[in-house]
């Protein structure tokens, strides 16, 4: 999806999935003007992010606000919406309100890392791999197993790899 509509005026409106969000670009036509950004994210986006950063499983966190697994997978797939006993629940035990979670133009500040793992385009292994990688990445670079010298090299290596193989694709 990647709509525009154009009106009179040179106005025009452009819809984009960005990763968990939908980027609604208002403003003019080039070279006229910049436009505004709004980012639309529901209930169920928020929900998944949310509880991830809270580290916890969606198991844990279903038994937690006394729903089961199957009823918090149908919120985060949006099929159903919750009661607002239930969506109470869910805002005190994600330290947020419930109008943060219900109203879709308040949306998060997505990390790289969930950029990354909300917006992957890859399947399978690959990103279980990626993501493992991850894991491990911020516990050698937030722990103290490496001096500061270790990490700066690590990381360099990490770069050079990674532009070694891209490099190598183009060839």
């Amino acid at each position: 999806m990647n709509d525009e509509v154009k009106f009179e005026r040179n106005l025009k409106i452009s819809f984009k999935p960005v990763g968990l969000c939908l980027k609604i670009e208002l403003g003019t036509n080039p070279p006229q003007g910049e436009g505004m950004t709004i980012n639309i994210m529901k209930l169920s986006e928020k929900l998944e992010v949310l509880i991830r950063r809270n580290g916890m499983k969606k198991t844990e966190f279903a038994e937690k606000i006394g729903i089961t697994y199957r009823a918090l997978a149908n919120y985060i797939s949006g099929t159903r919406e919750p009661k607002k006993s239930v969506l109470l629940k869910i805002a005190e035990t994600l330290d947020t309100d419930m109008v943060f979670l219900t109203d879709n133009a308040k949306s998060l500040t997505l990390t790289s890392e969930e950029r990354f793992y909300f917006g992957a385009t890859s399947e399978g292994r690959g990103i279980l791999d990626a993501m493992f990688y991850l894991d491990k990445s911020r516990e050698l670079f937030a722990g103290e197993k490496l001096s500061e010298d270790d990490k700066q090299a690590l990381f360099n290596c990490v770069t050079e790899i990674y532009f070694a193989a891209k490099n190598k694709k183009r060839d």
